[in-house]
């Protein structure tokens, strides 16, 4: 199973109720939405996709598990494609 992490050199700064992370260096800053903010949250220790899914399952009781597992799937993408995540070994 992969597990993910943030990688080290993310800067985030929470603004209101909104989440921004850019990496250290980087031109490009991301807007996380609230599902993709609490994937980075859960993210400060090292997590798979299933367990990603149960946690926000339960924090967002409302969103259909379908829509949940796309959401974790493609923000875990969207972040790792950008360097702001890394795998991390068991």
């Amino acid at each position: 199973m992969t597990r993910y992490a943030r990688t080290p050199e993310v800067i985030e700064t929470a603004v209101d109720d909104e989440l921004f992370v850019v990496l250290s260096g980087g031109e490009e800053i991301f807007h996380l939405d609230a599902i993709a903010a609490a994937i980075w949250r859960a993210l400060a220790e090292p997590a798979g996709e299933a367990e990603l899914e149960r946690l926000l399952e339960a924090a967002f009781p409302d969103v259909p598990a379908r829509q949940i597992a796309a959401d974790v799937t493609t923000t875990l993408d969207r972040l790792s494609r950008n360097g702001l995540l890394v795998t991390a070994d068991n």
